[in-house]
């Protein structure tokens, strides 16, 4: 696993630090010498000024970093409608950050970024059978110089399965055939026309029985994220996942 920015910071001030306690041991150790040998003051004194000098620099070139861990809530609101009449899978959807994401008291990822991501999935039922089905997987976040990819779980919504309705359609279809049937023909025409009408009615349902799942827009998704996401501040992007 790659070192983060924060454990460069850390090690960096260590370093300083332990230079300048070595620093200070020598002229310690020198007791009086430092006194009555100028050299020594002349040598150790200028070396710890440049010590202590140089670490703010050291520090104004690491990076603070946050890493976000996994399960991370990122909530967006949809930019524009999603819908399995309209969209197929492979198609392109945005969202807006509802809320910034906080870690420590510190604001992480602001509210008012972007993510971006494809559909997974987006497939209308069959007309006799099956569901409809959206999946919605964000791929990238952004905002101000920060691009971080990003790996969440995905987002996943069906409909309703057709059995009762298709039942539905071809009682009421057997029902209606076999009134008139019985006005037409007594016994045996019910009986024919119950079948006729069972058969008109999984007709009707064949012709109108695509389902869909849609999405308007502003609805509020929830992702989680399914690995850690460093983010730095100083750089001008964010660090893949890991």
């Amino acid at each position: 696993m790659p070192e983060t920015g924060n454990f460069y910071r850390r090690r960096v001030e260590f370093t300083v630090r332990v230079a300048a306690a070595r620093l200070f041991l020598r002229a310690f150790r020198s007791g009086n010498a430092i006194a009555s040998n100028p050299g020594v003051m002349r040598n150790v004194l200028p070396r710890l000024a440049v010590v202590l000098a140089a670490a703010p620099c050291l520090f104004a070139g690491t990076p603070a970093c946050a890493v976000l861990p996994e399960g991370t809530r990122l909530a967006v609101r949809l930019d524009h409608a999603v819908s399995t009449a309209t969209h197929r899978a492979g198609d392109r959807f945005t969202a807006t950050l509802a809320e910034p994401v906080v870690q420590d008291g510190r604001v992480v990822i602001p509210k008012g970024a972007r993510l971006t991501g494809r559909l997974r999935q987006a497939a209308p039922s069959g007309r006799l059978k099956g569901q409809a089905v959206l999946t919605l997987a964000p791929e990238r976040l952004e905002w101000a110089n920060h691009s971080a990819a990003i790996d969440t779980r995905a987002w996943t919504r069906a409909s309703a399965r057709h059995r009762r309705r298709n039942l539905t359609w071809m009682g009421g279809g057997s029902g209606a055939g076999a009134l008139i049937g019985a006005l037409a023909g007594g016994g045996a025409g019910a009986a024919i026309g119950a079948g006729a009408g069972a058969a008109a009615g999984l007709a009707g349902a064949a012709a109108t029985g695509r389902k869909h799942v849609s999405v308007p827009a502003e609805t509020l998704l929830t992702f989680r994220l399914r690995s850690p996401l460093e983010i730095c501040e100083a750089a001008d992007n964010a660090r893949r996942q890991k």
